[in-house]
């Protein structure tokens, strides 16, 4: 497999955000970690949540992280590991903070060690402003394809390209130039294409994502992902043969080149 090399010393660093919560983000994160660690890539998980989600949904045991190095998982047959916030991050004021310290900790440690690097966040923090935005290579927005899907990424574009304005313009004004370049891939969620509103909040993210990268819609399968959820496993393990692992694998392969 060709190496991933970018400017974070190796490992291409993806951010999952959506600012707000239900849009299946978690889950993604868990889905396109496992797949890129099958197509042979080295991949860490920084895990943000107070009570750690990915030891447990990826068949681990609650209480095993090591507050000093990643967990291993192994999920049929495929590693992966699991960096978990809050271990080191107790006591600190508020955790938005303890996720830019950690992020900022985490990602220079350990990026020669890995292919991929992805960072779920909170549900909670609404901004750009209140997550580790600026060690992104890519940036992954779940969104279902409801009113507040749309909404929530008609607000996180908005903040993204004042954010990508205002870090050109400090370039200029200092005299130089970053290599790296941001990029932004919208992924539809829980697509239901026999509801009207469902298709028609299709054709507007596609409009609005139309600079940036949009991935193939994932159906609403709640069974599927439920039972996931249930066996601790990912969905491309649960049901490989379905429409929603294929649009997965397409999503991971999106993820690999972006």
């Amino acid at each position: 497999m060709e190496q991933i090399g970018t400017e974070n010393g190796g490992a291409r660093v993806v951010l999952f955000f959506v600012p707000t919560g239900g849009q299946g983000k978690t889950s993604l994160v868990r889905d396109i970690g496992y797949l890129l660690a099958q197509r042979g890539s080295r991949v860490l998980i920084i895990d943000p949540h107070p009570q750690p989600s990915f030891p447990v949904w990826l068949g681990g045991e609650e209480g095993t992280d090591d507050p000093a190095e990643p967990l291993r998982l192994t999920v049929a047959g495929t590693s992966l590991d699991v960096f978990c916030v809050h271990t080191v991050a107790a006591g600190l004021p508020g955790f938005a903070a303890a996720l830019f310290r950690e992020a900022s900790f985490v990602v220079p440690r350990y990026s020669s060690r890995y292919d991929f690097i992805l960072i779920d966040t909170p549900s909670y923090p609404y901004s750009l402003k209140l997550v580790p935005y600026e060690v992104a290579d890519l940036l992954v927005v779940p969104a279902e394809t409801s009113p507040k899907g749309t909404w929530a990424v008609d607000r996180l574009l908005n903040e993204f390209e004042d954010l990508e304005i205002g870090t050109s313009a400090l370039q200029e004004i200092g005299g130089y130039r970053s290599s790296a370049r941001r990029e932004l891939l919208i992924v539809p969620n829980r697509h239901d294409p026999d509801h009207e509103v469902d298709r028609r909040m299709v054709g507007e993210l596609t409009e609005r994502a139309r600079p940036y990268l949009l991935a193939p819609p994932i159906p609403a399968a709640r069974p599927i992902f439920e039972g996931a959820l249930v066996r601790r496993i990912p969905v491309p393990v649960l049901a490989p043969r379905t429409l929603v692992a294929r649009r997965l694998r397409s999503i991971a392969e999106m993820v690999a080149a972006a």
